[in-house]
């Protein structure tokens, strides 16, 4: 889908990604899950990293885009995406690290290995435009 912004420029809307998000707060869980189901995506919302990491491994086609909160009991952001780079299954699924705060040798870190973006965690009245923005991203 093209939208025309301005005189002579097109963006091009990305439609139907399929979206998996792991995060602890289920305010934020069911708040995103709803703007993303809105603009047209599927999103499956985790609390457990585990049965995250189970259910990827089922799938015969991989997700479009993984969302990882960064503070996670048991399993947090860090330790899924070295599971996910160790995966010969897994490890070219984009992922971006949603963290209210990201202490700069974290976020470098993360960048080294392969995260595609991080998002602060602001208010959920900013999800919508924020999200929107990262799901056109062409993350190849």
């Amino acid at each position: 889908m093209f939208f025309q912004i301005g005189a002579d420029i097109f963006v091009t809307m990305k439609e139907g990604q399929t979206i998996y998000y792991l995060d602890i707060n289920n305010q934020d869980l069911h708040y995103l899950k709803h703007i993303i189901e809105n603009l047209g995506h599927t999103i499956f919302i985790y609390k457990d990293g585990y049965k995250m990491m189970e259910d990827l491994s089922k799938l015969e086609t991989n997700p479009d885009l993984l969302f990882l909160g960064n503070n996670m009991p048991i399993l947090n952001g860090k330790e899924l995406l070295v599971i996910l780079k160790n995966s010969k299954k897994l490890n070219n699924i984009p992922v971006v690290v949603i963290a209210r705060v990201l202490p700069k040798k974290l976020m470098r870190l993360y960048i080294d290995n392969g995260v595609k973006h991080i998002i602060k965690k602001t208010h959920p009245s900013n999800y919508s435009a924020t999200f929107n923005k990262v799901l056109e991203m062409d993350f190849a």
